[in-house]
């Protein structure tokens, strides 16, 4: 029996509609997306966070808030360029008595600006730092992120150093942009004065200050924010422990040295805001000279430089190391239930 002849589909359209026909799954195939390097896993952390933060007016209202030490410089630098802060020789310097003013060579300027730093980042800028970084391991804790991070080619110290990147970088940029307003103004005002010829260094100095207390603030809220489960009581306890350390040390050293300014320096500095206060006098360079005294010892001029660079600059690396530590022990990728 012969084979019966091939025949044609009746439909000439048949034979490229099975042509056109394409596999969905396509699976099996490579990837052909574009390959990036692992160092840059931390860095889109920090991205995620930071459009976060950003999103948040309350963030941009307290950022607002911060910037009132710059403009009481700019106001006290005015009255001075005008002599209403000068006296005659021989009569007390209200800039010194009010802590103001500083027409001390080579420090005029410093002084302006360490002194707007350090009240910024006193009070001012907490608010800011409890918004960008409270919440940064809390939030992922209570919603079990966690596990979603951990599971994924992101290792505890990826994680940790994205995190602590997105609040530093926001805290930094909220320093920084006032600290160079108030050097614009300072060096448009006093160019012809001898601000670059006195100063040549401060831009450099301004740089190096404005990233310590970002840099420790944001180390010591990812760790109160790994133990936490809510943003509220990270904050709550980060600002408690904040405040508390500094009020027991001041009360420390006035039981130890009864109110002398000019001694106890060391133990004066003993918490967060005095060793980063430690680290940026330093940094500047600023030897701060004030006015005081009472109606028994009446008025004493006072001489304050910067304390021991190697203690404070020490401790301020021993309590990042800590928090980092802390917060790396408390993240897991899943709960670990202990009893």
């Amino acid at each position: 029996m012969t084979p019966a002849p091939h025949k044609e589909p009746a439909h000439p359209q048949a034979r490229p509609a099975m042509a056109e026909a394409h596999i969905e799954d396509l699976s099996y195939r490579p990837y052909e997306g574009p390959y990036r390097t692992r160092l840059l896993r931390w860095w889109v952390i920090a991205g995620a966070w930071m459009r976060v933060v950003r999103r948040q007016p309350a963030f941009w209202a307290c950022v607002a808030v911060s910037m009132w030490p710059y403009a009481r410089a700019i106001f006290f630098l005015y009255l001075d360029s005008n002599g209403m802060l000068r006296r005659p020789p021989g009569t007390p310097d209200v800039g010194l008595m009010l802590g103001i003013a500083d027409h001390t060579p080579g420090q005029q300027f410093a002084f302006q600006l360490y002194g707007a730093l350090t009240s910024q980042w006193f009070l001012w800028m907490l608010p800011v730092a409890l918004i960008a970084g409270a919440g940064s391991i809390a939030l992922d804790n209570r919603a079990g992120a966690l596990m979603l991070y951990l599971s994924k080619p992101v290792s505890k110290a990826e994680y940790l150093l994205g995190k602590w990147a997105g609040i530093f970088v926001l805290l930094a940029g909220a320093t920084l942009a006032p600290q160079f307003f108030l050097y614009g103004y300072c060096a448009l005002s006093y160019s012809g004065e001898g601000f670059f010829r006195n100063e040549p260094l401060l831009v450099v100095r301004i740089v190096a200050a404005s990233l310590v207390p970002a840099a420790v603030h944001a180390a010591l809220l990812i760790g109160f924010s790994a133990w936490s489960r809510t943003s509220r009581m990270a904050g709550a306890v980060y600002a408690g422990f904040y405040f508390v350390v500094s009020i027991a040390a001041q009360m420390v050293w006035r039981l130890l040295y009864h109110g002398h300014l000019g001694q106890g320096d060391l133990v004066r500095h003993l918490h967060v805001h005095g060793i980063i206060e430690g680290v940026v006098q330093n940094i500047f360079g600023v030897t701060i000279h004030t006015i005081t005294g009472n109606r028994r010892m009446g008025i004493e001029y006072v001489t304050l430089p910067p304390p021991s660079l190697e203690i404070v600059g020490g401790l301020c690396l021993f309590l990042m190391v800590a928090a980092i530590i802390a917060a790396r022990y408390r993240v897991q990728a899943v709960e670990v239930l202990r009893g």
